[in-house]
């Protein structure tokens, strides 16, 4: 059913998921091609935020705050899975596979080698700090909209 805050959470999100993917593309090495980073992350973040964040409203301020970092890591971790999946399926196109089992489980080592590049303080920060700010703002919303 849509709702004014599942609408709120999926724009926020989306704003707040470019801001970070923008933010972690301009660290990236040249070799990495981060084109399609943003509008990816945004897509996702649109996604979980109708899905996740706006599905939990109503529930109070701070359950708010924790409920906008909780989407936040949701929205990180799935943006990761995807971009490593991505990832995975460039290596196989070039041959770097033995077998489907290998490249299925590359993935995860993909993932571990993004998920530390995203370990930055302004990717961590922005991610808390903005978290923080949608999900107060969609529980707002949920309580000005009803």
């Amino acid at each position: 059913m849509p709702t004014a805050a599942k609408l709120a959470a999926a724009v926020l999100f989306a704003v707040l998921s470019w801001v970070v993917a923008d933010i972690f593309a301009r660290a990236l090495p040249p070799e990495i091609h981060s084109r399609l980073l943003r509008p990816v992350a945004a897509a996702i973040g649109v996604l979980f935020g109708w899905r996740v964040s706006g599905r939990l409203v109503g529930r109070g301020m701070t359950e708010a705050a924790t409920n906008g970092l909780r989407t936040v890591a949701t929205i990180a971790f799935a943006t990761d899975f995807v971009f490593s999946t991505y990832d995975m399926v460039m290596r196989a196109f070039k041959k770097a596979y033995d077998s489907p089992m290998q490249a299925v489980l590359d993935i995860f080592s993909i993932m571990l080698v993004y998920g530390r590049m995203m370990l930055r303080t302004d990717v961590i920060a922005t991610m808390i700090v903005g978290g923080l700010i949608c999900g107060l703002i969609t529980e707002w919303i949920s309580r000005r909209w009803r």
